[in-house]
């Protein structure tokens, strides 16, 4: 359900992730956590379901959902 999609687009990542963006029912937040920083992209409902985010080494990537709250994935 919460199915998240990692690319690598030239200096990027590209996360994609199946969810719908209603206004009760979407993703609140998208961070890339490494051992020494945390890169936060705030998202709003009606908004795409995707990010773009500098690539950097090993690091994990936490959604929030509204309803179903903090899901990690490591990259």
């Amino acid at each position: 359900e919460h199915a998240i999609n990692v690319s690598e687009i030239e200096d990027d990542f590209y996360i994609e992730f199946n969810h719908e963006m209603t206004k009760e029912h979407y993703i609140s937040f998208v961070s890339y956590v490494r051992f020494d920083r945390v890169l936060t992209v705030k998202l709003y409902p009606e908004q795409a379901s995707e990010v773009y985010l500098p690539r950097q080494r090993r690091g994990e990537l936490y959604l929030c959902c509204s309803e179903h709250g903090l899901f990690r994935k490591k990259i």
